[in-house]
């Protein structure tokens, strides 16, 4: 009875036969489909967020941003107002910093990335200190990250009007 109860319970097309043995089969007949199931780290769900971080100069800064991101649980995490003076791409903690060159001290974008997307970047692009592109190899489609830090009401208006034609 058991048995009985369990071959019921297992046979997919819903039949009350109480054969032992009997499997449903596909219309490939009782071959094996040729299934291959890739992992890709980038199939996942992304969380991403932003900040407006002020300044990045102070000491400690970056690890308690890395910080705050890991227990907001982000991939990834968009940092305005960096301020760094030189752009670069390094690893901190597990985490990868994108970031470019923040004009005269000021401004300055960055993108901070967990480390299994950090693997599927294809494509980096920066225009000046404003605005920062990564593409990010994912399923079912690609994505591109900006981060823009737009000018204030104390700039130029054609600093302004530049920075939407690069947009």
């Amino acid at each position: 009875m058991m048995a009985q109860k369990l071959n019921s319970d297992n046979d997919v097309n819903e039949s009350t036969q109480s054969t032992t043995g009997r499997v449903a089969f596909g219309r490939r007949g009782n071959k094996a489909s040729s299934v291959v199931i890739q992992r890709n780290p980038c199939k996942e769900k992304i969380n991403i967020g932003t900040w407006n971080v002020r300044t990045m100069l102070r000491p400690g800064k970056l690890a308690n941003v890395i910080r705050e991101m890991k227990r907001t649980e982000l991939d990834i995490l968009g940092l305005s107002e960096v301020r760094w003076k030189e752009g670069g791409d390094f690893m901190s903690e597990g985490i990868r910093v994108i970031h470019t060159e923040g004009k005269g001290g000021q401004s300055g974008v960055a993108i901070l990335l967990e480390e299994k997307v950090a693997k599927c970047v294809t494509r980096i692009e920066n225009y000046k200190d404003r605005l920062l592109m990564v593409g990010i190899k994912a399923y079912p489609v690609d994505i591109m990250i900006v981060q823009v830090y737009m000018p204030t009401t104390a700039c130029e208006e054609e600093e302004v009007d530049n920075l939407y034609e690069i947009i």
